[in-house]
């Protein structure tokens, strides 16, 4: 790690230390409330981050900015301190790989989740749910809004979501398989280089072992393909009008209907929706184009061969 990022982290860990008594006292005003919460769900490069984004500028939620994420030991704090400018925050629909610049912009949360558990396995005895609930209460209160949150490591985890918010609501983004594999290859190579195949990237489906020494075009469509099967046997197990599913493709044709879909769902299910401002009609649709013959390929014959051990795995 260099000087600067070793400055900036000590400097991080003084700023947490002086908004500690803050966050440990707005947690001691917990009323017996349970907060309402919505989480977007769905494989990487699904789309995830724009709909998090609309969301947010189309109706008043509560989420975790960038400001509370860089600050994570005490994120109602930071929130309190920035709350004018998260709470009147407005996308511009530009992100790199997830991340939306701008202090007040929203963020997947990672480094906050990460205090209270990790992408795999986590037992619910170990987890510090009234932490967790506490704090997603302040920022309830502090923003004045029902929960959202976008973090794709949480498509694995809809039953402990539960368990923390009961009743809490799921809208599962689908994207085409071949179109969505193809922006997840893009980054992967931009991120590794072309050569270098990763044990994995980002999250992991239930199945992930089996495709742990694979290609990547291999891992990549059975990360796409299992995301979806494990939120669709989650969604089933919690019962019905708790998820919402909606289409990538739905979302920059008709931007509008489909967050009117969305609100019409949330409002349906007894979530306050309140607008916030308008957003754009439509958008490009990224990554509909193919790649090179020979990579295209390779991924529906990736998509294929999970799609047979799918089939194969039902017939056990």
């Amino acid at each position: 790690m260099t000087p600067a990022k070793l400055g900036i982290g000590a400097l991080r860990i003084f700023i947490m230390t002086l908004l500690g008594p803050l966050e440990k006292w707005t947690l001691g005003r917990r009323r017996n409330e349970m907060p309402k919460a919505c989480f977007v769900v769905g494989p990487p490069r699904s789309g995830t981050t724009l709909l998090y984004e609309l969301m947010i500028t189309r109706y008043r939620f509560a989420f975790l900015s960038n400001l509370a994420h860089r600050f994570y030991l005490t994120p109602v704090a930071a929130t309190m301190l920035g709350r004018r400018g998260i709470a009147d925050w407005q996308g511009n629909f530009e992100s790199t790989y997830g991340h939306i610049t701008g202090w007040a912009a929203p963020n997947e949360g990672g480094w906050i989740w990460d205090r209270w558990f990790h992408e795999e396995n986590p037992q619910i005895s170990e987890i510090p749910a009234e932490t967790i609930r506490g704090t997603i209460m302040a920022l309830c209160r502090v923003l004045d809004g029902p929960f959202l949150n976008k973090n794709v490591m949480h498509s694995v985890h809809l039953i402990l979501l539960d368990h923390l918010f009961p009743g809490c609501l799921f809208i599962h983004l689908k994207r085409d398989p071949a179109e969505n594999m193809r922006s997840i290859l893009r980054a992967r190579e931009n991120e590794a280089g072309p050569e270098v195949n990763q044990d994995w990237w980002s999250v992991k489906p239930r199945e992930w072992r089996h495709y742990r020494d694979a290609p990547r075009a291999l891992q990549a469509a059975s990360q796409v393909l299992y995301v979806h099967e494990n939120i669709e046997a989650d969604a089933k197990l919690l019962g019905p009008n708790r998820s919402l599913v909606v289409e990538y493709a739905d979302v920059c044709a008709d931007s509008r209907g489909a967050l009117d879909r969305i609100g019409e769902f949330l409002s349906g299910a007894g979530m306050e929706i309140r607008d916030h401002s308008e957003i754009p009609r439509e958008f490009h649709r990224r990554s509909a184009e193919g790649e090179d013959p020979s990579v295209e390929a390779e991924i529906a014959d990736a998509l294929t061969r999970v799609e047979a051990d799918m089939r194969e795995a039902l017939n056990r």
